[in-house]
Protein backbone atom coordinates (compact mmCIF):
# COMPACT_ATOMS: atom_id res chain seq x y z
CA UNK A 1 0.00 0.00 0.00
CA UNK A 2 2.59 1.93 1.07
CA UNK A 3 6.50 2.93 -0.55
CA UNK A 4 9.24 0.67 1.75
CA UNK A 5 11.03 2.45 4.00
CA UNK A 6 12.54 1.67 7.45
CA UNK A 7 9.58 0.57 9.87
CA UNK A 8 11.41 -0.04 12.75
CA UNK A 9 11.14 3.49 13.72
CA UNK A 10 7.56 3.34 13.30
CA UNK A 11 7.29 0.71 15.74
CA UNK A 12 6.35 0.85 19.41
CA UNK A 13 5.86 -2.08 22.09
CA UNK A 14 2.76 -1.97 23.66
CA UNK A 15 5.16 -2.09 27.25
CA UNK A 16 6.17 1.26 25.98
CA UNK A 17 2.67 2.45 25.08
CA UNK A 18 1.60 1.62 28.57
CA UNK A 19 4.61 3.26 30.28
CA UNK A 20 3.53 6.51 28.39
CA UNK A 21 -0.49 5.81 29.09
CA UNK A 22 0.65 5.18 32.68
CA UNK A 23 3.18 8.30 32.63
CA UNK A 24 0.78 10.28 31.94
CA UNK A 25 2.56 11.63 28.84
CA UNK A 26 0.64 14.80 28.01
CA UNK A 27 -0.22 15.06 23.90
CA UNK A 28 -0.43 11.53 23.30
CA UNK A 29 -3.02 10.52 21.16
CA UNK A 30 -3.99 6.61 20.62
CA UNK A 31 -5.59 6.24 17.66
CA UNK A 32 -7.47 2.36 16.61
CA UNK A 33 -7.68 1.78 13.06
CA UNK A 34 -9.70 -0.91 13.65
CA UNK A 35 -13.32 -1.61 11.85
CA UNK A 36 -16.60 -0.92 14.13
CA UNK A 37 -17.11 -5.24 13.79
CA UNK A 38 -13.66 -5.63 15.69
CA UNK A 39 -14.22 -3.51 18.69
CA UNK A 40 -16.22 -5.61 20.73
CA UNK A 41 -13.18 -6.75 22.54
CA UNK A 42 -12.37 -3.57 23.71
CA UNK A 43 -10.14 -0.73 22.85
CA UNK A 44 -6.85 0.72 24.66
CA UNK A 45 -7.99 3.61 27.66
CA UNK A 46 -8.42 6.84 26.01
CA UNK A 47 -8.50 5.72 22.83
CA UNK A 48 -10.04 7.71 19.83
CA UNK A 49 -11.68 5.29 17.07
CA UNK A 50 -10.66 6.15 13.10
CA UNK A 51 -11.30 2.77 11.04
CA UNK A 52 -9.33 2.69 8.10
CA UNK A 53 -12.19 2.17 6.07
CA UNK A 54 -13.43 5.75 6.85
CA UNK A 55 -10.10 7.11 7.37
CA UNK A 56 -10.70 9.51 4.65
CA UNK A 57 -13.23 11.52 6.68
CA UNK A 58 -10.77 12.24 9.15
CA UNK A 59 -7.86 14.09 7.11
CA UNK A 60 -8.14 17.54 9.26
CA UNK A 61 -7.49 15.65 12.52
CA UNK A 62 -4.20 15.46 12.34
CA UNK A 63 -2.06 17.91 14.46
CA UNK A 64 2.11 17.93 14.14
CA UNK A 65 2.12 19.02 18.05
CA UNK A 66 1.06 15.48 19.53
CA UNK A 67 2.27 12.31 19.47
CA UNK A 68 0.21 9.83 17.83
CA UNK A 69 0.40 5.72 18.31
CA UNK A 70 -1.72 4.22 15.99
CA UNK A 71 -3.04 0.37 16.20
CA UNK A 72 -4.98 -1.94 15.11
CA UNK A 73 -5.75 -5.78 15.33
CA UNK A 74 -2.22 -7.11 14.91
CA UNK A 75 0.10 -4.17 13.46
CA UNK A 76 -0.04 -4.38 9.78
CA UNK A 77 -2.60 -1.87 8.83
CA UNK A 78 -1.92 0.69 11.33
CA UNK A 79 1.90 0.88 10.45
CA UNK A 80 0.32 1.59 6.72
CA UNK A 81 -1.59 4.48 8.37
CA UNK A 82 2.08 5.56 10.42
CA UNK A 83 3.55 5.51 7.43
CA UNK A 84 1.35 6.97 5.32
CA UNK A 85 1.33 10.21 8.12
CA UNK A 86 5.25 10.42 7.87
CA UNK A 87 5.19 10.35 3.81
CA UNK A 88 2.03 12.33 3.30
CA UNK A 89 1.13 14.65 6.06
CA UNK A 90 4.83 14.96 7.84
CA UNK A 91 3.02 13.76 10.98
CA UNK A 92 5.23 11.58 13.34
CA UNK A 93 2.97 8.63 14.69
CA UNK A 94 3.93 5.28 15.62
CA UNK A 95 2.14 1.81 15.52
CA UNK A 96 1.81 -0.16 18.15
CA UNK A 97 3.73 -3.96 17.43
CA UNK A 98 1.69 -6.84 17.71
CA UNK A 99 -1.77 -4.21 17.80
CA UNK A 100 -4.32 -5.24 19.53
CA UNK A 101 -3.95 -8.71 19.86
CA UNK A 102 -1.09 -8.38 21.28
CA UNK A 103 -1.96 -5.23 23.78
CA UNK A 104 -5.05 -7.65 25.43
CA UNK A 105 -4.95 -9.59 28.61
CA UNK A 106 -4.23 -9.40 32.30
CA UNK A 107 -1.34 -6.86 32.08
CA UNK A 108 -3.09 -3.95 30.04
CA UNK A 109 -6.22 -2.82 30.34
CA UNK A 110 -9.21 -2.47 28.02
CA UNK A 111 -12.50 -0.20 27.63
CA UNK A 112 -15.68 -0.95 26.11
CA UNK A 113 -15.40 -0.39 22.47
CA UNK A 114 -16.79 2.88 21.17
CA UNK A 115 -17.09 3.24 17.89
CA UNK A 116 -16.30 7.20 15.45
Amino acid sequence: MFDETDTDSLEISPHDVWQLISDGTSELVLVDVREDYELTRGMLPGAIHRPLSRFGQYQQDWRTDVRYIIYCEHGVRSLDVALWLLQEKHIKSESMQGGFAEWAGPVHPVKAGERA
